[in-house]
C-alpha cells in the first residue's frame, strides 16, 4: 500500500491491496470517514463482495464463516469496534481456530483548542495495544 507524503493512506490503495491479496468479499461497519474514499469504492467494485453489518461482531461471524467455506474475505472496523468485539475473536480465532482477516482504523481526530492530541484516537490506541499484544 503507497502513503501520500502527508503519511495518509488513501482507499485506492487499500482497494489495491484487498485485490492483490485475492479477497474476494469485504465486510464493513457504516463510517462517516471513510465512506467517500474507501466505503463507495468498494460498494461500487464489481470484482468484490460488500457485505454490510451493524456490528463489528457481526462481520466476525460472517468473516468466519467465509473462511470456513475457503474464502477470503477482510473485516474493516475501527479500534473501538474491535474491542467491542474482542469475545467473539476470542471465540471464532482462538477456540475454533479459523482465522479472522481485519483492518482495523484508529478512530476520528478531533482537534480543537482545548486538546493538543487527537482526542478521538487516542484513548483506545493503548487499550488496544495491549489487548491484541495478550491475543498474540
Amino acid at each position: 500500500m503507497t502513503e501520500d507524503k502527508d503519511h495518509t493512506l488513501r482507499g485506492s490503495s487499500v482497494l489495491a491491496a484487498l485485490k492483490e491479496a485475492s479477497v474476494g468479499t469485504v465486510i464493513t461497519v457504516p463510517d462517516i470517514t471513510t465512506s467517500e474514499g474507501l466505503l463507495r469504492p468498494i460498494a461500487a467494485d464489481q470484482d468484490l463482495r460488500h457485505i454490510q453489518v451493524c456490528k463489528e461482531d457481526e462481520g466476525v461471524g460472517i468473516s468466519a464463516g467465509l473462511s470456513f467455506c475457503g474464502e477470503r474475505s477482510v473485516l474493516l472496523i475501527q479500534n473501538t469496534g474491535l474491542l467491542d468485539s474482542i469475545n467473539a475473536i476470542r471465540a471464532v480465532g482462538v477456540e475454533y481456530e479459523l482465522p479472522i482477516s481485519m483492518l482495523s482504523r484508529m478512530g476520528s481526530t478531533i482537534r480543537t483548542p482545548q486538546f493538543s492530541e487527537s482526542v478521538g484516537a487516542m484513548p483506545g490506541k493503548k487499550g488496544e495495544e495491549r489487548t491484541m499484544a495478550q491475543y498474540g
